[in-house]
């Protein structure tokens, strides 16, 4: 059976698209992928930092929540609803349906949500998508995303609780098709002020990754960070922590990490994150091999003047592979422009580059055909809001994977509309 509850919280990769011709309804704006997961635009994973949530397609629709007040109807007491709704419409070309072999095709999502306030400490939110593929080379899925997150304080303590499920089955990079996985992920952070300036923060991690002709995964991990703020807009802080890993084929591995963090906000319009560290793996095999990891992430957000903002980001991350016996290292940047046009229009310009290499966690066992890739990705998008509660934007994206090992890499082209409406 597998299980409802886990430590640890990750990041969903949103969906690639759909095949359907449904009438447009309402729109969600495609929420940036994780690179080792997703054909599309792949986004810097956070290294180590506050439990993340499962990420809903209509994340970056959350600013039209507060368009126009909640209607009365969809206030329930302490609880207050968000229904929304989206559609996506896309042509893509290059899309692999197998190792080596690729195929072009309309692909179309229609996703209903709900998102819940459970009064002042709790929240829900739920969100299905319906993918539909013009190609019959390609399995049309309902998918799902479920997350629960909770907050609360007592005295100095702060507490925090996030619980996600999703279902995807969308063409991967790593793969080479489309692969099913579901993830169960849970995060739990409590936080100690010592002093004005210092704090103890505890994370507590669990995800558990279920896929379909791949290896599955569990993932614990426990990291123990000392925080001293500097100043109001200066904080610091190091940290250490176990965790483990286990696979279904292949060798199971225990690590631990050693971090240091900065966050810095030096005036209104710049805010800046900076952590990184080493990582030290053992694989649990006879052979006890050992791999060490420089380990990093940055991110810079800049607001130039009221309406462009610039965000920067880089990341060096090891995660298990959906291989067996191999670990992947990927080091990588995305850049991206934000800019309002004519009072009206949102234009969002997006690019990134990310290497990935994988290697063998048992040196027993030798290997020919080492695999690398490089990945490469520009995004372009404009959009506007209607109806106080909508949006409507038009997206180009390109991405080019070339790689190592024959069949894995791909060039994809790909136009598309998105329409959407939310409380």
């Amino acid at each position: 059976m597998k299980p409802v509850f886990s430590f640890l919280t990750i990041k969903n990769t949103p969906h690639l698209g759909l095949r359907l011709t449904l009438t447009p309804l309402l729109l969600v704006v495609g929420a940036s992928l994780a690179y080792s997961q997703s054909v599309r635009a792949p986004a810097q994973p956070d290294l180590e930092g506050q439990p993340l949530t499962i990420q809903q397609p209509s994340q970056l629709l959350a600013t039209n929540k507060d368009a126009a007040p909640v209607p009365t109807f969809l206030l329930w007491g302490p609880v207050t609803a968000h229904p929304r709704a989206s559609y996506e419409f896309v042509s893509t070309t290059g899309v692999q349906y197998l190792p080596g072999h690729a195929a072009d095709t309309v692909i179309q999502t229609l996703s209903p949500g709900i998102l819940l306030d459970l009064g002042a400490h709790w929240s829900l939110d739920y969100q299905a998508s319906w993918n539909v593929y013009s190609s019959r080379l390609f399995k049309d899925t309902l998918d799902h995303a479920l997350s629960l997150l909770g907050s609360s304080t007592y005295e100095n303590w702060s507490f925090n609780f996030s619980q996600g499920f999703s279902r995807s089955s969308e063409p991967l990079v790593q793969t080479g098709r489309q692969t099913q996985q579901d993830q169960y992920a849970t995060g739990f952070t409590v936080r100690d002020q010592l002093d004005r300036d210092l704090a103890l923060e505890t994370i507590a991690r669990q995800t558990l990754i279920y896929t379909t002709d791949f290896n599955d995964t569990k993932e614990w991990s426990v990291l123990e960070w000392l925080h001293f703020q500097v100043s109001p807009r200066l904080d610091t802080a190091v940290g250490i922590g176990p965790g483990y890993v286990e696979v279904n084929h292949g060798s199971d591995m225990n690590y631990y990490k050693l971090l240091g963090q900065i966050d810095w906000q030096p005036g209104t319009k710049l805010n800046l994150h900076l952590d990184g560290g080493w990582d030290h793996r053992r694989m649990r095999t006879a052979a006890a091999h050992y791999i060490d990891s420089p380990i990093a992430n940055a991110s810079l957000n800049y607001k130039l003047f009221e309406h462009t903002t610039v965000t920067v980001g880089a990341a060096r991350t090891v995660t298990a592979s959906y291989f067996s016996n191999e670990v992947q290292k990927n080091i990588g940047w995305n850049a991206g422009l934000e800019q309002r046009l004519l009072g009206q229009l949102n234009l969002s310009l997006s690019t990134g580059y990310q290497k990935s290499t994988y290697d063998q966690t048992d040196p027993t066992i030798i290997i020919t055909d080492a695999r690398d890739d490089n990945t490469r990705w520009y995004d372009a998008r404009l959009g506007t809001s209607i109806l106080k509660r909508g949006t409507v934007s038009l997206f180009y994206r390109y991405s080019k994977n070339t790689s190592s090992l024959p069949g894995y890499g791909f060039s994809s082209d790909q136009y598309g509309v998105d329409l959407g409406y939310r409380y």
